[in-house]
């Protein structure tokens, strides 16, 4: 199976070594097929952390008691949805993976494999700044080794699409990155201010990160559209 890249065509990503020999024992698909699995396991796993209440009598209120719970799932969710869809984006532009990209994809999927024990870490010790903290240093961890996978590809000029398929990447680590300091951000709130302040800090990703994204494509002279990373016609 070939996943579809640029404008519907199919993928040529292939594995390769430091050398940029293919690699007989793997190719770009099988990379991507262990990728999806592990985002499918992790992302099954999220909802274990929520206990379905044993007795029908007072379940309004023992649903209440799981909003923490619940909480950490949908945010884990949505997060999880969009590393997917970054992950997508990237090997749909990959030509070819070497060594390199594939140590730091493993590490990659190792950190996303383990979101759904901060999600239920958070989800259970919320009110302590230790939970908080550990629950954004993961996503942080997250975000910093996708960067290094889009940097690696963008660094050995792997990227399909030429420039306009480059500033694609780069807008997607750009996101991942401001996405790390609010989460960053946020541990650092937990430990000297509450955890409750850092948790309701979370929701700042929907005015920060569309703001941040509109400054990056301004200062590089790029359309507003975010569909589109276009440069602006010249005056």
């Amino acid at each position: 199976m070939q996943p579809f890249g640029v404008a519907g065509e199919r993928s040529t990503t292939e594995a390769v070594d430091d050398e940029g020999t293919p690699w007989s024992g793997i190719d770009g698909d099988r990379v991507i097929s262990f990728s999806d699995n592990v985002f499918a396991f992790a992302a099954t796993l999220l909802v274990l952390s929520i206990d379905v209440p044993s007795s029908g009598s007072g379940l309004g209120d023992a649903l209440l008691e799981e909003w923490p719970n619940l909480f950490a799932y949908g945010l884990s969710f949505a997060i999880l949805g969009n590393f997917w869809i970054d992950h997508h984006k990237l090997y749909g532009r990959l030509r070819s993976v070497d060594g390199k990209s594939l140590w730091i994809s493993l590490l990659y999927l190792a950190m996303i494999a383990l979101v759904p024990f901060s999600c239920e870490l958070i989800g259970e010790h919320g009110d302590t700044s230790v939970g908080v903290s550990v629950y954004a240093v993961n996503i942080v961890a997250v975000t910093l080794a996708f960067a290094a996978i889009c940097r690696h590809a963008v660094a050995t000029g792997e990227i399909s699409g030429g420039p306009e398929g480059v500033r694609v990447i780069e807008a997607t680590a750009f996101a991942g990155i401001v996405l790390a300091v609010i989460f960053a951000a946020s541990a650092v709130l937990a430990i000297f201010v509450s955890p409750e302040v850092a948790t309701w800090s979370y929701f700042s990703i929907f005015l920060i990160l569309p703001g941040s994204m509109r400054i990056w494509r301004r200062r590089r002279g790029y359309e507003d559209d975010p569909g589109r990373l276009s440069r602006r016609a010249p005056r």
